[in-house]
């Protein structure tokens, strides 16, 4: 499995545990005291310029792509439940997944885009799929007639869906 990288946190604590020693090195490269406060300075910057790479990064991809099937694992008050839903762009997935987390990260396996997003009650875990131009026509002849949960399994189905190639250079 690839490391896990957090691309959007609203506790600076959470990403100087994960990258401390990053940030150090980074501190000591520009001979800068490598205590507390600069610390947290250069972790503020790392946060800013990921957030600006993300941004570009959903930018780029937006351009070339279209609507995508977001399948999850959601951590509940009351336990885990499974869902799915479809969106214009991955930048609605992701910002949706910002707007509801309180960390969250990326990974790519096996080229598949995935994210883990932390909030109050738990995690969700996402694997995000671009609906192909199949899956398109079969949403127009099928939407009405399906549940959500049926026609996201269908997209999963015979060439409608396929793993979103993305990259996030950090």
């Amino acid at each position: 499995m690839l490391k896990k990288h957090i691309i959007f946190t609203d506790d600076i604590c959470d990403y100087i545990d994960e990258y401390k020693s990053d940030i150090i090195e980074s501190l000591e490269d520009n001979d800068e005291e490598a205590n507390d406060d600069n610390i947290y300075k250069e972790a503020s910057r790392y946060i800013e310029r990921d957030c600006d790479d993300l941004k570009y990064a959903l930018k780029l991809f937006d351009s070339k792509h279209g609507r995508v099937l977001a399948l999850g694992s959601l951590g509940l008050w009351y336990g885990r439940a499974q869902g799915g839903k479809i969106y214009n762009t991955l930048s609605d997935a992701i910002y949706k997944l910002i707007e509801d987390s309180n960390t969250l990260y990326y990974e790519r396996t096996n080229g598949a885009l995935r994210m883990e997003a932390r909030h109050h009650d738990g995690r969700n875990y996402f694997t995000f799929y671009e609906i192909t131009s199949k899956g398109e026509d079969y949403i127009i002849k099928h939407e009405c007639e399906l549940t959500a949960r049926d026609l996201h399994k269908k997209l999963r189905q015979g060439g409608r869906s396929k793993a979103i190639r993305f990259e996030i250079i950090l």
